[in-house]
């Protein structure tokens, strides 16, 4: 599946959404990194990923209000949260959400593909 499996990466960190892409790349993932929230909604449809992967931490829409408004809307594919600045909450609403995963930065590859490798 990984071959024709595209995610998308939702984080305004460009080094840290850089280097993601360059290891779900080693790994056969396409990518396609948005540095906003705003960005993947004014570029169409979420739904043509497979995963999202959403900081948490965005602006001016967060990555929670991000998948909301796709889920609202029936455009949402599955998430998987990270943020660099965990707290119980923002694992309470991941979880409320339906996320794959929340993920802390800094966070081993290793598990972020575990995760995806579970995509049907």
């Amino acid at each position: 599946m990984r071959a024709t499996t595209v995610l998308a990466i939702v984080d305004d960190d460009e080094a840290f959404a850089r280097a993601l892409r360059r290891v779900l790349g080693a790994y056969g993932y396409a990518t396609v990194h948005f540095p906003s929230g705003t960005d993947l909604v004014a570029a169409g449809d979420g739904a043509c990923f497979a995963c999202l992967v959403i900081d948490i931490e965005l602006g001016p829409l967060s990555g929670f209000d991000l998948y909301r408004f796709l889920r609202d809307r029936g455009r949402a594919p599955p998430a998987v949260f990270v943020t660099g600045q965990g707290c119980p909450a923002y694992l309470r609403e991941a979880l409320a959400l339906g996320c794959l995963a929340y993920l802390e930065k800094p966070f081993e590859s290793a598990d972020l593909l575990r995760v995806l490798d579970h995509l049907a």
